[in-house]
């Protein structure tokens, strides 16, 4: 007896479970699908963003072929939030209401409706197949379509291949018109809704009369329907929307009079019996939400599901009104909205489904639901709280509370629902567009069951906005390809190594309708399937360039309405193309455990040169990597730590560019000699006259050990750190030597004083590297002067605001007996008597005369009051020392040439020389093309305040930063990441295992049905044999992968959980001679069955 007993109870149990695994599918009047030739494939997935469904080319969609709900929302969770969509028409044909199209059942066939008024059937080649394409099929992300069961990914891709080139654009599939030549040309246009991210197409017809009876009994109506379904990877309101498109024609030699189509859907958020339905009769939005707080699927964050008429069928209407068709205004023409909204409960005696296969309850009925009417009856809805007849049920704020809201009449159930637009004609030949939205809103945070039906709206409007724009969508930017390296307590993001630099060059490039690359962020996740509302922000880098933060409209959760606010946490910091994380922010900043799973994604935005476009920001999609920090694996072992600086050499060249070499990722690290070379390459800029040529310097890295070229020309010389490309784990900062003087001031130094050359006891500390005393506002040899600047405080910057033309070029300044002339330009033009001479020396030829230029000192009082005759030297100020100063020097380069000074002194000595008014408009300056000097505001101060200048003899030089040039190269020698066998064998000894002991519960562990243990440290292969106390083998792991963990389920060997009590774990690791024993003590938590 007690055996039958259990066996009677295993039969109930096993019953009741075959009953909830087929409660989706049980709909009411909902039958066996006919069964039918569609061509291979038939169906496939929308899940290029947030949302995957099922597309089939029968007119079918949403619903799995297993017969369950098929959108899941969000993608990745295994949650659904819609059973199943179809979309319908009905007319009167020849005096019979007639319905078609698709709801539980189909009434279609997949292919066209031939010339010959017959309808296409499908072939072994595929012809009347389902097509699916993605621009970026090539070298996309198909984890998507992997992780939907697809298939491998070299599966998955070579149907996109096929579905590329064969695209049926003959038959009207959407295309890119690259050319412009309006007809499609393969290999040149581009497959799919033009700037869309994937998009399906399929055509179908309703000639076959057993099919299209098998709806809801009515004959064929002669119609060929063309689906184009299509989406936006992007983190906007596009990433939550699937877009169909309807494109219906008459093939046949009827009239369709009183025409209407619906767009009809059975969603069930997660579970089926606690929905409410609504609809927004402005919007021309139909939606469901749950009706009770909690979910049993989604819990407190049940989404919103819903659909918009995005463009309704035209009919003709006045000279101003316009509608749009084919992508296009016309005029004379007006959409059609949403005319009627309805839906069914289960059982109800006025709320319920036409029924299937049958003509008077079916078609007529639903010719009653076309019109806004109650389908058993034809009455008019009655508005329950206005008493008043209505074509649009549940038409109320739900939440607000106000109107016919669903909760007023019927508690919360399995709705269905349906929005309609007409009536309009359709004569033979016509034909209607119609497009619809379908949206998903919500699932994460504090979003309850309200506030994603305000959530839902949000989204509807950028949408709508979209559509209104004809789909201009410009591309979704592209995520980064994020390199990953754990270590220990650690983790490192790069996106750009030399394995991703060019896709880092293409995201950074970013230019389309109006948005432009602004910077990365970096968002820690909770889960791998987590939303990105759901994660944190770890860091944003973004460019400098005055954006910063940027604001707008967003959903705020707490109100539950759309409020302005910071959309994205710019700080003009600069892009860094890579990240070193150590804490865990859903860990209040604690600091990373070994082992644990964490969860990171890295995207890119753009945003649009006007901030109130809504969006004004577009961001690429989350690629959420899971990562582990962890310690070395047995046997490996690096000196270099990460932030590291690495010695480098500058073996050849004179330049005074620094080159640093930091350490990114330790695990990357070769231990080999490389060599930058400096390289040239050719600028082109267009001028007025053609295009000009001029070479600019770049950089490459070369492996000396392996004789490889490492990297291509690298044109970064900006000397900002974050922005350089990461080389074999290796940061390579190359900067250009900033022009000025070099060491900030240190090398303008007097050299000789009063005839003699100052030898080594004369240097200063900071004029000795080269070769004098500093005098820029510092005392010379004699301590009797200094360099400053005048006006303003006297700074550097008031003597370099020119430097670039001045840099690379060396220069003194010589106080001689005989002196020459300066000039008062900026006054009255008076020749002066100078007691200096002014020289450019050239580059790096400090003892070659034979590249010298005299150049042309103008002077401005520093003193008003002074002498306009000769140079005054003490009687203005110093600004920043407050010592008396000398006029203005201003260093000019001569035009022509060498000969230039000697034509300006020529000139001065004909004006009538010193004292006299400087004559003609040629000072024999080269002004490149402004007013533009090598050096200027120069002063020399008088400290001893004697009013003696420099004697005669007394010489400053100027030398200045020498830039990058292909003579430079600089070579460093990488630290090693190195494997050693031997050490690998005693680092046995650190293996461990986590949580031990284990005392019900793993933090790690994601739910109650996946107890396990982590073992650490361990090296590639492993035997673990895991014994009770009492000597019993356990269980038995077999260890043979990269990683350094194996993990123990807590169960024995057959699949039942182990008891509590401690186990000893024998390890053998048989390629290091090595074994290991460890002791683990489990507790496992009281057993509670609640699964069958």
């Amino acid at each position: 007896m007690r055996y039958n007993k259990l066996s009677i109870l295993f039969v109930i149990l096993i019953l009741l479970f075959t009953i909830q695994l087929n409660a989706e599918g049980n709909k009411n009047n909902k039958t066996s699908r006919l069964s039918k030739t569609n061509g291979s494939p038939s169906r496939t997935h929308f899940n290029i963003n947030n949302i995957s469904t099922w597309i089939y080319n029968d007119g079918n969609s949403d619903i799995a072929p297993n017969q369950n709900s098929g959108l899941v929302f969000p993608k990745g969770s295994n949650k659904t939030a819609i059973f199943q969509s179809g979309f319908v028409w009905g007319a009167n044909v020849n005096g019979e209401k007639r319905v078609g199209g698709s709801t539980y059942q189909q009434g279609l066939m997949p292919g066209r409706i031939l010339p010959s008024g017959k309808r296409e059937i499908a072939q072994p080649g595929d012809g009347v197949r389902i097509y699916r394409v993605r621009p970026d099929w090539i070298d996309g992300d198909l984890s998507s379509e992997v992780n939907d069961g697809e298939g491998s990914e070299d599966e998955v891709r070579a149907q996109y291949e096929k579905d590329w080139n064969e695209w049926p654009a003959e038959q009207g599939a959407p295309y890119e018109d690259v050319n412009n030549n309006g007809i499609y040309d393969a290999g040149v246009d581009i497959p799919g809704f033009p700037g869309a991210s994937q998009t399906i197409w399929f055509v179908a017809n309703d000639l076959d009369t057993a099919q299209c009876r098998s709806l809801y009994g009515s004959d064929p109506m002669g119609i060929e329907m063309q689906a184009t379904i299509w989406g936006y990877n992007s983190s906007s309101a596009l990433g939550n929307t699937m877009f169909r498109k309807y494109v219906i024609i008459n093939k046949s030699d009827a009239v369709f009079d009183s025409m209407y189509v619906s767009m009809w859907s059975d969603p069930d958020v997660g579970d089926a019996g606690d929905d409410f339905s609504g609809c927004d009769v402005e919007k021309s939005l139909m939606y469901t939400y749950n009706g009770k707080a909690k979910d049993a699927t989604y819990g407190l964050t049940p989404p919103a599901v819903g659909f918009d008429f995005f463009q309704g069928p035209i009919v003709p209407a006045t000279a101003s009104d316009t509608a749009i068709f084919n992508n296009k205004k016309i005029g004379g023409y007006k959409n059609l909205p949403m005319s009627a909204h309805y839906f069914f409960i289960n059982g109800d005696p006025i709320f319920s489904d036409p029924d299937l296969n049958e003509y008077v309850t079916g078609t007529l009925q639903f010719h009653n639901l076309f019109r806004g009417r109650i389908s058993t009856t034809g009455s008019p809805f009655a508005d329950p709280v206005t008493e008043q007849p209505t074509k649009f049920t549940l038409s109320g704020d739900p939440i607000t509370g106000q109107g016919w809201v669903d909760g007023i009449m019927h508690p919360p159930g399995d709705r269905r629902q349906g929005m309609v637009a007409g009536p309009f004609t359709m004569a033979p030949g016509d034909t209607q567009e119609v497009v619809v939205g379908e949206l998903a809103a919500g699932t994460f945070g504090n979003v309850d069951r309200l506030a994603a039906v305000q959530l839902l709206k949000f989204y509807d409007l950028e949408a709508q906005a979209t559509y209104d724009n004809f789909f201009k969508v410009p591309a979704t930017p592209v995520a980064p390809d994020v390199k990953v390296t754990e270590i220990d307590k650690e983790i490192i993001l790069n996106w750009d190594d030399l394995s991703n630099s060019t896709v880092t060059k293409d995201i950074e490039e970013y230019n389309a309708l109006g948005y432009k690359f602004q910077g990365y962020v970096v968002y820690q996740y909770p889960s791998k399937f987590a939303q990105k509302e759901d994660a944190k922000i770890v860091a944003t880098y973004d460019l400098d360039d005055g954006i910063g933060k940027v604001i707008g409209p967003q959903f705020d959760v707490a109100s539950a309405t759309v409020l302005n606010k910071v959309l994205k946490f710019g700080s003009d910091s600069g892009i860094k193309r890579y990240i070193t994380i150590k804490k865990d922010l859903f860990n209040g900043g604690a600091k990373f455990n070994n082992g644990t799973p964490y969860y990171f994604a890295v995207t890119s935005y753009a945003v649009h040169k006007d901030l109130t476009t809504v969006p004004s920001v577009l961001e690429s999609e989350s690629i959420i990597h899971e990562v582990f920090p962890q310690t070395f694996k047995p046997g490996e072992s690096t000196k270099a730590n990460v932030g590291d600086y690495i010695n480098v050499k500058h073996i050849e060249g004179n330049s005074d560019a620094v080159v640093k070499v930091k350490v990114i990722s330790p695990k990357d690290l070769t231990g080999d000699e490389y060599r930058v070379d400096i390289e040239t390459y050719e600028i082109y800029t267009n001028t007025d006259t053609g295009v000009d040529t001029s070479l600019g310097f770049g950089w490459s890295v070369f492996n000396i050990t392996k004789n490889t070229k490492v990297t291509p020309l690298q044109k970064n010389l900006t000397g900002i750190e974050n922005s350089y490309i990461i080389v074999d784990g290796l940061q390579i900062i190359v900067p250009n030597a900033a022009a000025g003087i070099k060491g900030d001031g240190d090398a303008m130094v007097e050299v000789a004083y009063e005839g003699t050359p100052l030898i080594s006891d004369k240097y200063d500390e900071s004029g000795l590297p080269y070769n004098g005393n500093k005098v820029w506002h510092s005392l010379n040899s004699n301590k009797d002067y200094y360099v400053s600047a005048g006006g303003g405080s006297g700074g550097m910057g008031r003597l370099t605001r020119y430097v670039d033309y001045a840099s690379p070029r060396d220069f003194e300044l010589r106080f001689t007996s005989e002196g020459g002339f300066g000039v008062y330009p900026f006054d009255d033009n008076h020749i002066a008597k100078v007691p200096f001479e002014l020289w450019d020396i050239g580059i790096n030829t400090i003892d070659d005369p034979s590249d010298d230029k005299r150049m042309i000192p103008f002077i401005v009082w520093n003193d008003t009051s002074s002498s306009k005759t000769e140079w005054n030297y003490n009687t203005g100020k110093d600004p920043y020392f407050k010592y008396p100063a000398s006029d203005w020097i201003y260093w000019m380069d001569p035009a022509p040439g060498t000969n230039g000074y000697a034509d300006f002194a020529a000139q001065c000595e004909a004006s009538g020389g010193a004292g006299a008014i400087y004559q003609g408009n040629n000072y024999f300056v080269d002004f490149y093309g402004g007013f533009v000097y090598p050096w200027g505001r120069m002063i020399i101060c008088d400290f001893a305040e004697d009013g003696t200048p420099p004697p005669a003899g007394t010489t400053i030089r100027i030398i200045t930063n020498k830039p990058l040039t292909v003579d430079d190269k600089y070579v460093f020698t990488a630290p090693a990441f190195d494997y050693n066998s031997n050490n690998a064998a005693s680092d046995v000894e650190k293996i461990n295992v986590f949580p031990n002991p284990y005392y019900g519960i793993n933090p790690n562990e994601i739910n109650k049905y996946q107890r396990f243990v982590t073992f650490n440290h361990l090296p590639q292969k492993a035997k673990l044999r895991i014994f009770n106390l009492g000597g019993h083998l356990v269980k038995t792991i077999n260890k043979n992968d990269e990683t350094q963990f194996a993990k123990w389920d807590l169960k024995n060997e057959t699949n039942l959980p182990a008891a509590s009590g401690i186990y000893v774990v024998y390890i053998d690791m048989p390629e290091l001679g090595k074994t290991k024993i460890l002791k683990v003590a489990i507790i496992q938590e009281t057993q509670i069955l609640d699964r069958f």
